[in-house]
């Protein structure tokens, strides 16, 4: 025992030393490295998720016997920070990898059901989706999916960050930030200013946006939009219930690097954890009978978290006394199911919305004037309108 455990010593001291002199090395091509890195962290992001869990499978084979998994810094998915200490630690989900601060996602050490203990290193921790045994569901005020998730008071889900960034949107339990409601939104308000970063068209009119905080900006988007493009601010130390966000041009464009940055390397981090998590799952099967491991230890927790979550929720269900109609293309969620009935009846999506853009063009034609000749829609119905035009003046005359 005495020279294992001397041989355990030296193993970590030849680690550390390998680790201090690596950092050193890194430290040294961290100047040549950083032009190629946000290059790196984009790229990584856009595998599929099927291409991260093979990746953590060759990963976890090639391992065995070794260390687990080093994942790169851990970045907060709401304030896109990577501060962590003591007094708010960054803690990742280990049901779907996401990561978050403690205080960012109202986690007490109190037992409850939404915040279970997770300053104990040994504890696992779940978000609330996984407890709620929900993957990836859909937010209600906003078209992306995936991130962090907080239910609200009728059991959809909101992303967090939507749900601090929009003013009318509150918590029943401020300090464990639980059970978001959205009763106090004007209904009018939906889908009634169209976000200018969405990058699909038929979305941007989803949800609700926000505006841009400076002065008599009229520049309109989605939370989650605009904090992928980096342009979402911290709240400050002095007022930390602040949340604005601001656009390109009242941004400064290294916040907006750095932010973007942080952004992507959250999302890697997240996927690469997720997708470890699926693969150790998947090799359960395989594993042999005997002592418990820490994967089917965190399962274990998860389906009695999952348990304690669905007794709570039993006979504590909240309808608004008045219900507001709201139209359909302002849903996210309903637009999506519409694209799925497109695909099973096979229909011609590209022709449909070309044809509907052309109606658009020939209806607002009146409002446009010296149109470049072409051979498109929009020119021959502003022939036709011209026509019709040089008709009432002449008339008028």
């Amino acid at each position: 025992e005495n020279s294992d455990h001397e041989s355990d010593t030296d193993g970590g001291k030849s680690a550390s030393d390998d680790s201090s002199s690596s950092d050193s090395d890194d430290s040294g091509d961290s100047d040549n490295d950083s032009p190629n890195e946000d290059e790196v962290l984009r790229l990584k992001s856009n595998m599929t998720t099927q291409e991260l869990i093979s990746l953590a499978q060759r990963q976890s084979q090639n391992n065995k016997g070794s260390a687990a998994p080093v994942f790169s810094v851990k970045v907060c998915g709401t304030c896109l920070r990577s501060n962590s200490d003591h007094s708010n630690e960054i803690v990742e989900c280990d049901s779907c990898g996401v990561s978050v601060h403690e205080a960012c996602y109202g986690i007490q050490e109190g037992g409850s059901i939404a915040s279970n203990a997770s300053a104990a290193s040994t504890e696992p921790w779940f978000c609330e989706p996984c407890m709620a045994g929900v993957h990836q569901p859909h937010c209600e005020v906003c078209p992306n999916i995936g991130g962090i998730y907080k239910e609200t008071d009728v059991g959809n889900w909101v992303h967090l960050v939507c749900a601090l960034y929009i003013p009318q949107i509150s918590f029943f339990d401020p300090e464990r930030i639980t059970r978001a409601t959205l009763f106090e939104l004007n209904y009018q308000s939906w889908g009634k200013r169209a976000c200018c970063l969405c990058k699909d068209i038929k979305f941007a009119r989803t949800g609700l946006c926000i505006e841009c905080d400076a002065g008599m900006c009229r520049q309109y988007f989605h939370v989650t939009c605009a904090q992928e493009a980096g342009l979402l601010s911290e709240p400050s130390a002095e007022d930390s219930e602040q949340f604005f966000g601001h656009c390109k041009a009242h941004s400064d464009k290294e916040l907006i690097k750095k932010r973007k940055k942080n952004w992507l390397s959250h999302q890697l981090n997240y996927r690469q954890r997720g997708a470890t998590i699926q693969a150790e799952r998947a090799l359960e099967g395989e594993a042999r009978k005997g002592k418990e491991s820490a994967s089917q230890r965190n399962n274990r927790k998860l389906k009695r978290c999952r348990e304690r979550w669905v007794s709570a929720r039993e006979g504590d269900s909240w309808v608004p006394t008045q219900k507001m109609p709201r139209l359909l293309l302002t849903s996210s969620k309903a637009i999506r199911k519409f694209q799925r009935k497109a695909e099973l009846h096979e229909w011609n999506v590209e022709a449909m919305e070309e044809e509907e853009y052309n109606k658009q063009v020939v209806a607002e034609i009146r409002r446009k004037w010296h149109i470049q000749p072409a051979w498109t829609v929009e020119y021959v119905a502003y022939y036709h309108d011209r026509g019709v035009r040089i008709k009432e003046f002449q008339e008028n005359l």
